[in-house]
């Protein structure tokens, strides 16, 4: 069980209830930090993976066609330790820019148990940051 780490628009922070830190139930916080906390999460547990930051370089790019395409293997690639450890036996990236200046990233992780995880981030290239993310399988963050 990993701290709850929740998305404010300025980066991940621990989230109190009644002064108490939260833990996450499922596999947001580990999403989370793969994806957008450089080289950390995967480097911890395996000292084979080498994480780095081509997830995040893809997302400062000027949006096309081939940059939604990195985004997306970038992605795969950010989580692909969840294959190996074999936390998940299935994980699919889509990615898509439905206006301007937005990315939009579903993804979703079936665990070997076959429960569905599914996660939304929506990305702001204009402001470079992350406007949103959350874990849709369950409307909140993993509580």
């Amino acid at each position: 069980m990993d701290i709850l780490l929740v998305e404010q628009g300025d980066g991940g922070e621990v989230l109190l209830r009644g002064g108490d830190v939260c833990f996450d139930n499922g596999l947001y916080t580990s999403v989370y930090v793969s994806l957008f906390g450089g080289e950390t999460y995967a480097n911890i547990f395996d000292e084979e993976v080498s994480t780095d930051n081509d997830f995040a370089n893809a997302l400062n790019q000027t949006i096309t066609l081939d940059t939604l395409r990195e985004i997306e293997s970038q992605a795969m690639k950010s989580l692909e330790w969840m294959l190996k450890d074999e936390i998940a036996s299935e994980i699919a990236v889509n990615v898509a820019s439905p206006q301007y200046n937005m990315i939009d990233i579903e993804i979703t992780i079936i665990e070997k148990s076959g429960k569905v995880n599914k996660f939304s981030a929506v990305w702001d290239s204009e402001k470079l940051g992350l406007a949103r993310f959350v874990d849709v399988s369950n409307g909140g963050y993993g509580l």
